[in-house]
């Protein structure tokens, strides 16, 4: 069909098409007639030979009902062969009717409009395909332009059904290309899944067939929009896809892109197509698949996955394969031994069947060869051990090393992170329940011991250990230290940080008691708080803390105590001496605090508490037994030398130390020696007749004078003591 202007004289178009191709053209201004070729489908169409396709004829006629008058009374003769019982013989007055009907279709009455809307329907029957191009008219009504129809190739009758429905689709725009090429065009099919991947405005489903695929491709390349019609109201395009035609030399069974690929893709499988197509036609559930494509009786939400092509079904671009064929299958894919996603990426380019992947994966899972080189499974996430309700009720330990010659027993309190740093030679099982035993004496027995599966930590000498104290053991798994990382985690900070001291100066243990004090003392990020402030409910004190010092003193219980025995400095007294004299005299030199006293005794200094001080009157020199002078290396020194700084302070003289020297005397008595006690003893000698002097030293003279003597009472006043608030 020819599209003119709507100003182009008769001649010219004759001039242009020719009068072979018998035109026939009307004086209208903008009508041009359809060509004998476009009506040749209709008009050389067969006559019925059966009921089926009688009423095929008749659905087509009764489409265009409008347009041809007296239709009742033509149709009359046809009709009667529609009848029940009736015996189905073909008349002169069906005949004639027949033929009627046909001219009226290919009629003066059918015209093409360059500026009506256009429609094109197609269909697809078991025989073939079949198309009209028809006009929208004013008044909405469909008016037909030009029919088509033609049968299927060897290798279309193979088709599915949906793959038919589309190749009619495709071959009626080729057909009527220039017609709808370049304008708006409507395309009209009754098949609800095609219509749904063809759309316009919808994007093609990924497991689309390739042969559906390339002909949405085509598809781009026109405007149009697709409408679907019911069946019953599909009869036009239906009965030209049932005409049988002779198509010798004119359509050849060639090989389209499409079938070439899919018998590519059989060419590269491990079984031949022969193969395939025998195990599909055995296998009972392809071939109820196989006729339900055939008759696109399937699901409709999946019809567009399935095609047919030589006898084989293809679920989109992948051949689905018999049970029979199956473990031939698996074991190509399975060759390398190639891992489940590899197996099922190479797959889903070839093969399918229902549940592949399930086979994929359980073959890989018994493949014994496999198993053995598996990777370590996937971390789970960490579980963290359940935080403790109270200090030492769970402790973690493990052992460090060896490093330096010494092994080094870690033990980490859950709770308060409190650290014991043990080092020991020796890690059998009876060094360790030793040192532990040490440990719980100090900090009590815990609840729960967690360890690894050292010998050690599981020799029936620590069971036993553990069983008798009522502590429960926990072991971790083998070879896997994150389950007992709390101890773990604090191996590896002890080994960094005894490294890091490896230049300083100063033994092992000096630096264990550096790390572990520095440690105590710093704050844990789990806790907030130091591990000894957690432990101990105090302040751990450290060298740290001498920059820091309280501005105020604490409160004293002592401020109010009041004591009713008090010595001043100069007072006579006799001390408690813890040797072979049980008392000594000597005068008060230095009060120490309000109960500690210095007391000179024969030129020593000695501390005393004031329950060890009686104030005493005599004057007389101390006395010393025979023995005072031998060396006693058990008894405690308790007395002091005077110092320079302690004379120059005290007011009373007293003798230089350097010449503080004992005199023996062969009497049972012996006392130390002065220079004034000897000066004094001279001028006795030499002047025996000389009273006593008085000595004139003291300068407090009411120290010597008599005072009456009075009973001597308890002056201690018992309180009860303030015990710990436990």
């Amino acid at each position: 069909m020819e599209v003119h202007p709507p100003k182009m004289t008769l001649a010219r178009v004759a001039q242009q098409c020719g009068d072979e191709d018998g035109i026939r053209t009307h004086a209208c201004r903008a009508w041009v007639r359809i060509t004998q070729e476009k009506i040749k489908d209709i008009k050389n169409s067969p006559q019925p030979t059966e009921v089926s396709s009688l009423r095929t004829f008749l659905g087509m006629i009764n489409y265009y009902q409008q347009f041809i008058p007296n239709l009742a009374s033509k149709l009359n003769p046809l009709y009667q062969l529609l009848k029940k019982d009736a015996v189905f013989q073909w008349s002169v007055q069906c005949e004639k009717a027949f033929q009627e009907l046909k001219e009226e279709i290919c009629g003066d009455k059918v015209p093409f409009h360059a500026d009506l809307p256009v429609t094109l329907a197609t269909d697809a029957s078991p025989t073939g395909f079949g198309g009209v191009l028809s006009h929208i008219m004013p008044d909405k009504t469909e008016r037909p332009i030009a029919f088509a129809s033609r049968s299927l190739t060897k290798a279309e009758k193979g088709y599915s059904q949906l793959d038919k429905e589309a190749a009619a689709l495709i071959w009626g725009l080729k057909k009527f290309f220039q017609y709808c090429y370049g304008r708006k065009i409507t395309l009209i099919i009754d098949n609800q899944p095609l219509a749904r991947i063809l759309h316009p405005e919808k994007t093609t489903p990924a497991t689309t067939a390739i042969r559906l695929v390339h002909y949405a491709n085509f598809l781009a390349g026109f405007d149009y929009n697709i409408k679907l019609r019911k069946t019953t109201e599909h009869a036009n395009a239906n009965y030209f896809s049932r005409l049988n035609k002779d198509t010798t030399g004119t359509e050849k069974d060639t090989l389209t892109d499409d079938d070439a690929f899919y018998l590519n893709q059989i060419s590269e499988m491990p079984v031949t197509l022969h193969e395939i197509r025998e195990g599909t036609m055995k296998d009972p559930d392809l071939q109820k698949l196989y006729l339900e494509i055939q008759s696109g009786r399937t699901d409709p939400k999946k019809l567009h996955e399935f095609s047919l092509q030589n006898n084989c079904i293809f679920y989109g671009i992948r051949i689905v394969i018999s049970k029979a064929l199956q473990n031939r299958i698996l074991e190509e894919l399975h060759t390398a031994h190639t891992g489940m996603v590899k197996m099922k990426a190479l797959a889903r380019s070839y093969v399918w069947w229902k549940n592949i992947d399930s086979d994929i994966e359980r073959m890989v899972k018994e493949c014994k060869d496999c198993c053995l080189m598996q990777k370590n499974p996937v971390k789970v996430p960490v579980h963290i051990w359940e935080y403790p309700k109270e200090p030492w009720s769970r402790i973690h330990i493990d052992y460090a090393g060896p490093y330096l010659n010494n092994y080094f027993l870690i033990v980490v309190d859950a709770y308060t992170k409190w650290l014991e740093v043990v080092p020991t030679a020796s890690i059998t099982a009876a060094a360790t329940v030793n040192i532990l035993k040490k440990i719980y004496t100090t900090f009590g027995l815990p609840i729960t011991q967690v360890s690894d599966n050292g010998r050690q930590f599981q020799s029936q000498e620590m069971l036993q250990f553990l069983t008798e104290d009522g502590i429960q053991a926990k072991f971790t798994a083998p070879f896997h230290p994150s389950s007992n990382g709390q101890a773990e985690r604090y191996v590896q900070t002890f080994k960094n940080k005894l490294k890091a001291m490896a230049n300083e100066k100063g033994s092992l243990q000096d630096k264990i008691q550096k790390f572990l004090m520095t440690y105590r003392k710093t704050p844990n990020n789990a806790t907030g708080l130091s591990p000894a402030e957690m432990m101990f409910k105090r302040l751990y004190r450290t060298r740290i803390d001498l920059v820091k010092r309280e501005d105020t003193e604490r409160e004293s219980k002592n401020e109010n105590l009041e004591i009713n025995k008090e010595f001043k400095t100069g007072d006579r007294v006799q001390i408690r001496m813890y040797d072979n004299n049980k008392w000594k005299f000597g005068d008060i030199i230095n009060r120490c605090g309000k109960l500690h006293y210095e007391i000179e005794v024969d030129g020593k200094i000695h501390h005393r508490h004031v329950d060890q001080i009686i104030k005493t009157y005599c004057m007389s020199d101390n006395q010393y037994p025979p023995d005072t002078c031998q060396f006693n290396p058990m008894q405690p020194r308790e007395t002091v030398q005077v110092t320079a700084a302690r004379k120059e302070s005290t007011p009373i003289q007293r003798v230089p130390e350097e010449t503080i020297h004992i005199i023996p005397s062969p009497g049972p008595i012996n006392k130390p020696a002065s220079p004034a006690r000897e000066q004094k003893e001279l001028q006795q000698e030499q002047e025996p007749t000389l009273p006593t002097v008085v000595p004139t030293e003291p300068t407090n003279t009411n120290m010597y004078l008599p005072s009456p003597i009075a009973v001597r009472r308890p002056q201690r006043i018992r309180k009860v003591p303030d015990r710990l608030n436990l």
